[in-house]
């Protein structure tokens, strides 16, 4: 039970989330009902968002398996993790405004 609790809250969590984001949608509809083309981007930058999660998160569950990340060095690995994704971020940026 302890597993289904704990996955299931963070899939409650993030589905609160998403009604967050749809939230902020709504508030920026009219602009992108007049430039449609934004609407291609949304789709590319959940997927990116999401997949980019997914890579932080089993970096940080593997090495919590493997020992690699314990209690002592877990604000360092946490913080290594959002540095890559701070400079991957900006790379994919780049590659998607060339």
């Amino acid at each position: 039970w302890q597993l289904i609790l704990r996955r299931s809250s963070v899939l409650i969590v993030l589905m609160f989330m998403q009604s967050l984001s749809s939230l902020v949608l709504t508030q920026y509809e009219e602009l992108i009902q007049q430039n449609v083309f934004l609407a291609l981007f949304l789709t590319m930058l959940t997927g990116t968002g999401g997949n980019a999660g997914n890579q932080s998160s089993a970096m940080i569950i593997r090495g919590m398996s493997t020992g690699e990340i314990n209690n002592e060095n877990m604000l360092k690995a946490v913080g290594r993790e959002v540095l890559a994704s701070s400079f991957i971020g900006v790379r994919v940026c780049a590659c998607v405004c060339v």
